[in-house]
Order: structure tokens, then C-alpha cells, then sequence
């Protein structure tokens, strides 16, 4: 899947709203979106997120393929 500039601009303001919600930013440090490599086709948001033993899960990844979508030229939440 690939997502345009508008689209990653959309996503990163919708995460930041939810960080604010979520308390995303007391758990979880160090986000990125990484665009697709050489050996791959989709694109990972990217974070070191504390686990409730207090140890942090590096490089925790969710694949915006996996929930994002396009419909119609509209960006949606899908569950794969």
C-alpha cells in the first residue's frame, strides 16, 4: 500500500490528537514512520513503547497496510 504526503500529513495529525488521549506520549517514545525499504512494499509506524514490567518493546511496529485503507480516494481504519 502507499500513502501520499497528504495522507502521512493526515496520519501524523490524527496521531498526535490521540496521544493526548491515549497517553501515548507517557508509554512510548522515539515515533517514525518508515517508508518502505528495498526487500519491502509497505510503510511501518515505529515507536520504543514501555511494557508494564517497565522494560521497553524497541522498534514496535504496526504496518499502516494492516489498518489503513483506500476507498474511493478516502483514507479508512480495515482490520486484517
Amino acid at each position: 500500500m502507499q500513502l501520499n504526503l497528504s495522507a502521512l500529513v493526515t496520519l501524523l495529525g490524527f496521531s498526535l490528537g490521540a496521544q493526548a488521549l491515549s497517553g501515548y506520549t507517557a508509554t512510548c517514545n522515539s515515533g517514525h514512520i518508515q517508508p518502505p525499504a528495498a526487500v519491502a512494499d509497505y510503510w511501518d509506524l515505529i515507536a520504543n513503547c514501555r511494557k508494564p514490567s517497565g522494560a521497553y518493546h524497541v522498534q514496535a511496529a504496526i504496518r499502516l497496510g494492516d489498518c489503513l485503507g483506500n476507498s474511493g480516494g478516502n483514507l479508512f481504519y480495515q482490520r486484517k
